[in-house]
């Protein structure tokens, strides 16, 4: 808490100076376009095109850790894949027949739409 000392202190300090609304939304809006500037620069930089953007053109080798480590990744997900893929269909299969069966009977939701 404040004393009583130091409480009459700032009033007679900052008490006197009126308090401008208009000066203080301008300050919020140079504060706010400020942060967008610093928010965008990124993107403006990289749009630019200049010399130390980086070319889409040219495709660099990769180094041979990570070529390894995609051969791996691509093997287990052919895998994965050519393993799953006679259960996945039946489940599918299966799933469009009840489905299918569910909505034969049923009453329409909803009003129709017009041609």
């Amino acid at each position: 808490m404040q004393s009583e000392k130091e409480r009459r202190a700032l009033l007679e300090r900052y008490g006197r100076e009126e308090t401008r609304p208009l000066f203080a939304v301008v300050k919020c809006a140079i504060g706010l376009a400020a942060l967008c500037a610093i928010a965008a620069a990124p993107w403006l930089l990289a749009g630019s095109g200049g010399a130390g953007a980086p070319s889409a053109t040219i495709a660099q080798p990769l180094p041979t850790s990570m070529a390894e480590s995609k051969r791996i990744f691509d093997d287990r997900r052919q895998y994965y894949e050519t393993r799953t893929a006679g259960t996945e269909s039946t489940q599918g299969a299966a799933l469009t027949r009840e489905l299918h069966s569910k909505t034969e009977g049923a009453a329409p939701r909803g009003r129709a739409l017009a041609p």
